[in-house]
């Protein structure tokens, strides 16, 4: 529910609902540790037996705790900018707190990692979020009402968005859908490794999970987010490499993926792209608009890259550097993540952030090698893809600085180190037992 809750609000893009979101997640990590503390060691006693057969725990513990050790230091950098270097406050503390409230939440997810079917609940939650979000993105787009929710929906009328503001952030959303999705589809039997991509997808043909990602996938077209359909793009491309040399018909698979690879170039080539060109039109400004001001913000970078102004400060910094050919439109975000996050916090802040982020693939990676199937290599292969996807988003476009996204996109990619690090947590209680 926590996980989820951020989305329900315009995707977490208000300040005060994120606010109330962090809040929410520290009321409820201390209501566990109060209830569950005097009970803990009976509790190990008896998840341990359920624990000890997945023998999935490295022997090295400090290499299960890196992640936790690289996202806390990052914290931690965050606040001391507050303090220190920030000129903008009262932004980088608000900023520092949203930050805090998502280690509240992996905190939880921690103790809630114990449940057997924590990961599967995820799932389907998550599944169930996105398609959801979809039907009522659709309704909204196809009815042509300029409300979301209670709140007027001043841009994107033209395009589904979801509870988001920006239909952009709504398709990097949707997008982790799908690929989670595609996740389960590779991982849910121990023989489809071997087997021709066509064949299964057709023992997967009448499954609910087959609806939803045809309604994902539709949704994703209707946002019309060239960033995240490329990242899409990018994600099946490495998909189907990944499928061809897990098959044993390597040769038909390869003639077939090139055949539909011709076909697409055919089709693309002689599309008349006439009755698209106020669309390309649209898409050739804001692409030149975002290359104007990355020119603009790589200037900022190069006078903040060490120590960075402070987190959530780009907005009310980046006015000196704007330019005639930037005007107006763009100068909150700087529609690179990647930069925006080198200017806010500085090549310290980078560092563990790649840390962090090379921490948590290595975990799900480990994680993928004990378990080539199963709910847990499901979220270990869609937090690589995911991972790709939102590099490949990130450039052109800011959704990582959306709670609503970055926290479904953090609890994703960490779910499975969370696992680990729980299993420990609990052998090693119970040998001091």
């Amino acid at each position: 529910m926590l996980t989820f809750a951020i989305t329900l609000i315009k995707g977490g893009a208000l300040p005060w609902a994120s606010l109330y979101w962090v809040a929410l997640c520290g009321f409820a990590l201390s209501v566990i540790l109060i209830i569950e503390s005097p009970a803990i060691y009976k509790k190990t006693t008896v998840s341990l037996s359920a624990l000890s057969v997945a023998s999935i725990a490295p022997k090295d513990k400090l290499n299960v705790l890196l992640p936790a050790y690289f996202l806390f230091a990052f914290q931690l950098w965050a606040l001391f900018q507050v303090i220190v270097f920030s000129p903008d406050k009262a932004a980088s503390l608000n900023q520092s707190l949203i930050g805090f409230g998502m280690l509240f939440l992996l905190a939880i997810w921690l103790w809630a990692a114990q449940h057997p079917k924590a990961l599967s609940l995820l799932y389907y939650c998550f599944i169930l979020s996105a398609a959801m979000q979809s039907i009522y993105g659709l309704w909204i787009y196809l009815s042509g009402t300029d409300l979301l929710l209670w709140m007027p929906k001043l841009h994107y009328l033209d395009r589904p968005t979801g509870l988001f503001v920006n239909a952009n952030h709504f398709a990097a959303y949707i997008l982790l859908g799908i690929i989670l999705c595609l996740s389960r589809m590779i991982t849910k039997r121990p023989s489809q490794g071997k087997k021709h991509l066509l064949t299964l997808l057709s023992e997967q043909l009448y499954s609910p999970v087959n609806a939803i990602l045809c309604l994902l996938v539709i949704t994703l077209v209707a946002s019309k987010s060239v960033g995240a359909m490329t990242a899409l793009a990018v994600v099946l491309g490495l998909m189907s490499i990944q499928i061809i040399r897990c098959s044993d018909n390597k040769k038909t698979l390869v003639f077939f993926a090139s055949a539909f690879f011709c076909a697409l170039i055919f089709i693309i080539l002689s599309l008349d792209y006439s009755i698209f060109e106020s669309e390309i039109a649209d898409f050739i400004h804001s692409f030149t608009r975002r290359v104007d001001l990355s020119k603009a913000a790589f200037t900022m970078l190069k006078s903040n890259w060490l120590t960075g102004i402070g987190g959530g400060t780009f907005y009310s910094q980046f006015s000196p550097y704007r330019t005639l050919e930037i005007g107006n439109s763009y100068y909150n975000y700087a529609h690179n993540d990647v930069l925006q996050f080198g200017i806010e916090y500085g090549v310290i802040g980078i560092i563990l952030l790649f840390l962090f982020v090379g921490a948590a693939l290595r975990a799900n990676v480990c994680m993928l090698s004990r378990s080539p199937t199963g709910i847990n290599a499901t979220f270990a292969i869609a937090s690589i893809y995911s991972t790709v996807a939102v590099s490949v988003h990130s450039i052109v476009d800011f959704p990582l600085h959306i709670p609503g996204f970055s926290v479904c996109y953090l609890v994703l990619i960490s779910i499975n180190s969370l696992n680990l690090i729980s299993h420990n947590k609990f052998k090693d209680v119970a040998e001091k037992q």
